[in-house]
């Protein structure tokens, strides 16, 4: 029996998958083939809450930087750390390998009050705002 590749989807949607164009399968890995730890990052009215997704780390795992009004993230795994050399490992799906993001920060901030903290997985970096970029509630200026 031969099998056929039935083109749903005619036209330019098609040609985007035969490109693989729409391949998720991929997206989120470095050109190691290692995962990237995904990383939301909200502004709130007195700093920036960056949160790290990297279960399966520990705190002494990372190493973060603050330097030119750039943010880096990394972390350097030693895959023997993870399983003993005797060990036969039949199937591993886990991407405990190295990796390093760098984020710009345009505003200014408290350099020296950087902190952060890592529980349950999640790498949480708390960078506070400089007081003169602050949002200040809003003055009432009275006409004489």
């Amino acid at each position: 029996m031969d099998l056929i590749r039935f083109n749903q989807y005619p036209g330019m949607y098609n040609q985007m998958l035969d490109e693989n164009i729409l391949d998720w399968t991929s997206k989120h890995f470095s050109k190691t083939k290692t995962s990237i730890p995904k990383v939301n990052i909200i502004e709130r009215e007195d700093d920036f809450l960056f949160r790290v997704a990297a279960p399966g780390f520990t705190k002494t795992d990372f190493k973060i930087e603050f330097g030119n009004s750039e943010l880096t993230i990394s972390s350097e795994i030693d895959f023997k750390k993870i399983a003993k050399e005797e060990d036969k490992i039949l199937r591993n799906e886990f991407c405990y390998k190295s990796f390093s993001r760098t984020f710009s920060i345009t505003s200014l901030v408290q350099r020296d009050s950087i902190n952060a903290k890592y529980t349950n997985g999640i790498l949480e970096i708390i960078i506070p705002k400089a007081e003169e970029v602050k949002i200040k509630p809003t003055k009432t200026i009275e006409i004489s």
